[in-house]
């Protein structure tokens, strides 16, 4: 039994070294520079271009100016929901419902007809850790 216990003890340091060696030799290396900036070509090294973080609050209706886009002939722009933050991906449930997930909310929210007002939002589910593909 005093083998069995040595030899325990024997592996469970040589795992603490093992781990201590790898984690020291982890902090040497710089981190890598975020995701959006990876295989930027060299000649734009010193860029300060970043990504603009997505717009997080509700937009008022009047505030959207769908009369600004352009279109072809034959084709209109209208407002078909509102109330959705940072929405970004739609897919359409079993039952015909509409599921709009969101990427830094963490929410989907569920889109339903209200008569002949239009269609309102609610949110159906929070916290998500990937909502943006909400089937």
């Amino acid at each position: 039994m005093h083998d069995v216990s040595t030899t325990a003890l024997r592996i469970a340091i040589a795992g603490a070294l093992a781990c201590s060696t790898s984690v020291a030799t982890g902090q040497d290396k710089p981190a890598p520079p975020p995701v959006w900036q990876q295989g930027k070509p060299a000649a734009m090294a010193d860029s300060k271009l970043a990504p603009l973080a997505g717009k997080l609050t509700e937009t008022p209706p009047g505030e959207i100016p769908v009369d600004k886009i352009r279109v072809p002939a034959g084709f209109k722009v209208e407002l078909w929901a509102h109330g959705i933050p940072g929405g970004r991906a739609m897919a359409r449930g079993d039952k015909g419902k509409i599921y709009v997930g969101t990427r830094g909310l963490g929410r989907v929210y569920e889109v339903t007809t209200r008569g002949t007002s239009g269609r309102a939002a609610s949110s159906s589910t929070s916290w998500c850790s990937r909502p943006v593909s909400p089937t």
